[in-house]
C-alpha cells in the first residue's frame, strides 16, 4: 500500500468523524443561545442533563434568550439561579417550535415565563420542578409597567417581570403532560389540553381563536388544607369541552370558575363544568359569558355546583342556550343544577335573548314545510308522465305545416279609415343575377335557366299532396 493511498484513508476517516460529530451535534443541539442580550446564556450538556448558567440578570429578574429551546425526553434542565432570583424569562428568537417532553427544574421558589411566537408543544413525558409559577406564551412581545415592551434594548432590563402579553401571535399551545404550579397561565392563539394541569392557585388559559379541553383532560385548582382556593379563567372565541372537566375546590373563599366565549361555548361526551365548596365562604361560584352555548341533550354534560353553605351560585349569560335544561336532581342527561342541603335552583340565573332553556329541544321536521304558500306542489317528483299541450287560437292551425282552413268566413267588422297615401320615390333596383343550372329551346332559341319549369311544377304539385 503506498503512502497516498494511506494518507486519502485518513482523510477520509477524519472527515467521516468530523461529519458524524456535527451530524450528533445538529441533534442534540436543542437548547441553543443567541447572542442578543448584554449577557448571553451558558448551555453546558453532560450526557442528558443539561445546566443552563448566565444571562442578564437586573433585580430580581433574569432572562435568558434562545436561538432554539426544546427538551427530548428523557433530558434534564436545569436553570441554576442565584438566590435573589423571583423570576426567569426565556425567549425563543428562532423559527423552531419549543418542544419540550423532559423535565424542567429551577432552583429556589421562582417564576418561570417562556415566550416562543412559534409555538409551546408539552409532550406526555413532560415534567416541572419549579415551586413558582409557569407562564406559556406565543405573543411576539410582552408588556412591562411603564409602556415598555420586549427586552430587546439591554437597558430596559431594570423594569419589573412582564405585567401582559401583546396580542397577533399565530403561534399555538397544547399540552399533554400532566402539570402542576402555583400559577399557570397560557395564552395563545390556539390552545389544545389533552393532559391534566392542576394548581392550588390561579389557572388562566387565553385563546384568541380556539380553546379545546378533550380527551377526558382535567383543568382544575383547589385549595390546600384550609386556605382560600385560587380561580380558573377561560377566555376564548370558541370554546369546546369533550369530554374534559374543568372544576374548581375550596374550603373558604374563591374556587370560582368563570368562562367567557365570546361567539360559542360546545359541550360534548359527559364534558363537566364543576365547582365544589366544602366549607364557609361565597366562593365556587360559576359565571359562563357565551354567544350561544350547544350541548348534546341526550349527553350527560353538566353545569353543576355542590355547596355546604354559602356560594354556590351559577349566572349564565348568552344569546341561546340549547340542549341544557335546570333541573333539580341529576338525571343523568345534560343538567344545569345546584347541589346543597341549604339552597335550591333558585341560585341559578339563566340571562337569554329569548330561549327558555326548560322548553328543552323542539324536533325540527325532516319534511319541507311551505309556511308561506309559494312552493307549487303540483310539480312534485311524484308527477306522472310530462305533457305539453297545444291549443289553437283564432283559426290557426297547430301545425305550422298544416294548410288554413276556415269552415266560416271571416267577418271584420272594423271601420276603415282613410288612409293618406305617403308613398315616397320609387327606387330603381337591378335583376339579381342567378346561376344557370339547365337550358331550353324555345322557338329555336336556346335559353339559360336555373331550373327546369318540370321541377317547380312537381314542387307546388307535392305541397297540395
Amino acid at each position: 500500500m503506498s503512502i497516498t493511498t494511506v494518507a486519502n484513508n485518513i482523510l477520509q476517516v477524519t472527515l467521516n468523524v468530523i461529519t458524524y460529530s456535527l451530524l450528533n451535534a445538529a441533534v442534540q443541539a436543542q437548547v441553543v443561545p443567541d447572542a442578543t442580550l448584554r449577557n448571553n446564556s451558558i448551555v453546558t450538556s453532560q450526557h442528558q442533563n443539561i445546566t443552563i448558567t448566565g444571562g442578564t440578570q437586573t433585580g430580581a429578574n433574569l432572562f435568558h434568550s434562545f436561538l432554539q429551546f426544546s427538551i427530548k425526553n428523557g433530558e434534564n434542565v436545569y436553570f441554576d439561579n442565584a438566590p435573589r432570583v423571583n423570576s426567569i424569562i426565556l425567549r425563543v428568537t428562532g423559527r423552531d417550535i419549543s418542544n419540550i417532553d423532559g423535565l424542567i427544574r429551577t432552583a429556589g421558589n421562582v417564576n418561570l415565563y417562556l415566550f416562543n411566537p412559534n409555538g409551546i408543544y408539552l409532550g406526555k413525558n413532560a415534567a416541572l420542578d419549579i415551586k413558582g409559577s409557569l407562564y406559556l406564551s406565543t405573543a411576539e412581545s410582552w408588556k412591562f409597567p411603564h409602556g415598555v415592551k420586549d427586552v430587546d434594548n439591554p437597558s430596559l432590563l431594570h423594569i419589573s417581570v412582564p405585567i401582559g402579553v401583546q396580542w397577533g401571535s399565530t403561534g399555538n399551545i397544547q399540552v399533554d403532560a400532566n402539570l402542576s404550579a402555583q400559577n399557570l397561565n397560557l395564552r395563545a392563539n390556539n390552545i389544545t389540553i389533552t393532559g391534566n394541569l392542576t394548581s392550588s392557585g390561579d389557572i388562566t388559559l387565553e385563546a384568541t381563536n380556539k380553546l379545546m379541553i378533550n380527551d377526558k383532560a382535567t383543568v382544575s385548582v383547589s385549595s390546600q388544607e384550609s386556605g382560600a382556593s385560587g380561580n380558573l379563567q377561560l377566555v376564548t372565541d370558541n370554546l369546546t369541552i369533550e369530554g374534559g372537566t374543568v372544576s374548581a375546590k375550596t374550603i373558604t373563599e374563591g374556587g370560582n370558575v368563570n368562562v367567557y366565549a365570546s361567539s360559542l361555548l360546545t359541550l360534548r361526551q359527559n364534558a363537566t363544568i364543576s365547582t365544589v365548596s366544602i366549607g364557609k365562604g361565597n366562593g365556587a361560584n360559576i359565571n359562563i359569558e357565551a354567544g350561544f352555548i350547544l350541548v348534546n341533550p341526550n349527553g350527560d354534560n353538566d353545569i353543576t355546583t355542590n355547596v355546604m353553605q354559602d356560594g354556590g351560585k351559577i349566572k349564565i349569560s348568552s344569546n341561546a342556550i340549547f340542549g341544557l335544561e335546570k333541573r333539580r336532581s341529576p338525571t343523568g342527561r345534560s343538567d344545569i343544577l345546584v347541589t346543597s342541603p341549604a339552597l335550591s335552583n333558585s341560585n341559578i340565573n339563566i340571562t337569554t335573548l329569548n330561549i327558555d332553556p326548560n322548553r328543552g329541544v323542539t324536533q325540527l321536521p325532516t319534511s319541507i314545510i311551505d309556511v308561506s304558500k309559494q312552493i307549487n306542489q303540483t310539480c312534485s317528483n311524484q308527477a306522472t308522465t310530462n305533457r305539453f299541450v297545444i291549443v289553437g287560437r283564432g283559426g290557426l292551425p297547430l301545425n305550422t305545416t298544416e294548410a288554413l282552413s276556415v269552415n266560416s268566413g271571416w267577418i271584420d267588422w272594423r271601420h276603415i279609415d282613410e288612409v293618406q297615401d305617403n308613398q315616397g320615390d320609387d327606387v330603381s333596383t337591378q335583376h339579381q343575377v342567378v346561376e344557370a343550372t339547365a337550358w331550353e329551346v324555345e322557338n329555336g332559341a336556346i335559353q339559360l335557366v336555373a331550373s327546369h319549369k318540370a321541377n317547380w311544377q312537381q314542387m307546388v304539385n307535392g305541397c297540395n299532396g
